[in-house]
């Protein structure tokens, strides 16, 4: 018979293997929400700098780089497939800075939000 504590870390959600996975769709189910560091590692029981070490060392990506990816990637596809104005799409993602998404939009994909919907791609 298996152990039941071996049992319950298997199944937590909190083990150090699926915790990292469970940030991440913590973050693609919310990432039009307000995301930090700290807000997250209190949502997953654990200290925010072990946190972000553990999430860097997982996905070999800094957690504030990803949850930009994640936002981005929806705002490729808000910009290609809507009429939406850029601090709307920017707004509508969490981002309440729209010179800050502008900047980071440009970091990630190599266009402003406006350049991205006239000659980018998906």
């Amino acid at each position: 018979l298996p152990n039941v504590a071996d049992m319950l870390t298997e199944q937590s959600i909190y083990s150090k293997e699926n915790v990292i996975d469970n940030i991440k769709t913590y973050i693609h189910q919310n990432y039009k929400k307000e995301l930090n560091l700290e807000k997250i590692s209190s949502l997953f029981f654990i200290n925010p700098s072990y946190c972000s070490y553990l999430f860097k060392e997982k996905t070999g990506i800094n957690f504030i780089d990803y949850v930009n990816q994640v936002r981005i990637d929806a705002a490729k596809a808000l910009l290609k497939n809507t009429n939406d104005k850029v601090y709307q799409i920017a707004k509508t993602l969490g981002y309440d800075n729209t010179k800050y998404f502008f900047r980071i939009f440009k970091k990630v994909t190599g266009y402003t939000p406006e350049e991205f919907r006239v000659y980018g791609s998906t």
